[in-house]
């Protein structure tokens, strides 16, 4: 990855992390690497009492598709095994989901939270 792609995805997880926070979501975990791949923010969202993974998806602009499109079935489900991996690990046993946090870096930023993207 050259370092310009490096640089905007840490801008956009840094942007994601302090979107969270300021809805009152607690950062527990951030980058967290698995077998299966990397989860890029654990949080806990205390409106709903839940685990939130959440995956972060940064853009400077859509000429290689629209950003939403940017997670697929593939990517979903290397996610789902990462998250089970975590969840094991951690013995956890409460209530979890996954969001994605979408951050588009330009003139004007944009940051749309999906939240409960399904991974079934």
């Amino acid at each position: 990855m050259s370092q310009y792609r490096q640089y905007i995805g840490e801008s956009g997880e840094r942007m994601a992390e302090e979107f969270l926070v300021s809805r009152k979501y607690r950062i527990i975990d951030r980058h967290w690497h698995g077998r299966y791949g990397e989860i890029d923010l654990v949080a806990c969202d205390p409106a709903s009492k839940c685990l939130v993974f959440i995956e972060v998806k940064t853009r400077t602009s859509e000429v290689y598709g629209r950003i939403h499109e940017t997670i697929d079935r593939r990517k979903l489900d290397r996610l789902a095994l990462a998250i089970d991996r975590y969840v094991s690990e951690h013995r956890y046993r409460g209530p979890y989901r996954l969001d994605a946090v979408f951050v588009r870096i330009g003139q004007s930023h944009d940051i749309q939270h999906l939240p409960n993207v399904s991974i079934d």
